[in-house]
């Protein structure tokens, strides 16, 4: 199975987000503190609210995302293509809202940030942890550490 993110979707979940925080924390600024943001201090904020997503791309969606039979078929922007046994694979989980991690025994946990992918691909990447690797599932993360 292989999942395919979506830039589009993922923009509009992240910049969605950021947006709506940005506007809420004018607008409850301006109304309970009357203190009204100036337009130089609103063009600031293009910076991080146009640099975060590019980010959080590049860091957490993985180019090629590929759940075989026998093993992960992981690629990062800026990192090397991997094949991963699933005999190597420890904990899986939700690691709070934005973050799924995937964690192996002697690797780096992987960090992927699911809201690029469509929903029915979520669930597949669920369903077929789940079925296969039910006891792998985490009760909970500290950090990148599951534990269960």
């Amino acid at each position: 199975m292989k999942l395919m993110p979506s830039l589009w979707l993922f923009l509009r979940t992240v910049l969605g987000g950021l947006v709506a925080v940005t506007l809420f924390t004018y607008l409850w600024q301006g109304f309970q503190e009357d203190h009204w943001w100036s337009l130089d201090y609103v063009l600031t904020l293009a910076i991080p609210i146009i640099l975060i997503p590019w980010v959080v791309w590049l860091a957490f969606v993985p180019k090629t995302f590929e759940l075989l039979d026998e093993a992960l078929h992981i690629r990062f922007a800026f990192r090397r293509d991997q094949k991963i046994d699933w005999n190597e694979l420890k904990f899986w989980g939700n690691g709070g809202e934005a973050t799924f991690l995937l964690q192996f025994q002697n690797r780096r946990t992987f960090q992927i940030a699911l809201v690029a992918f469509p929903r029915d691909q979520r669930r597949q990447l669920i369903d077929f942890l789940k079925r296969r690797f039910p006891q792998r599932e985490a009760g909970g993360w500290l950090g990148i550490r599951g534990f269960r």
